[in-house]
């Protein structure tokens, strides 16, 4: 995920996911917030379908196991950029 792909909706969402988590705290109620980068994989899944789609592979022809494979470079490949974008 490239800089301009990170929009002010992503800053927005873990904007106000930290601040109710800090004022529920304030409050006195014990609190736990784990920050994640894709609920269910969802958004993992379809950038790594478009990348394959250029290809002329889809992740039906490719099978199960492979497709993981594909999901998991894309991971080792962007990931770190992401939290880095968290954490900026």
């Amino acid at each position: 995920m490239s800089q301009e792909n990170c929009i002010g909706g992503h800053a927005l969402t873990t904007a106000l996911q930290d601040l109710m988590v800090r004022w529920r705290r304030m409050k006195g109620h014990p609190t736990l917030y784990l920050p994640g980068t894709d609920h269910a994989g969802i958004a993992t899944q379809v950038v790594v379908e478009r990348m394959l789609s250029k290809k002329n592979i889809s992740r039906h022809t490719l099978g199960r196991e492979a497709f993981v494979d594909e999901i998991w470079k894309w991971v080792r490949q962007y990931g770190d950029r992401i939290y880095n974008q968290l954490e900026s």
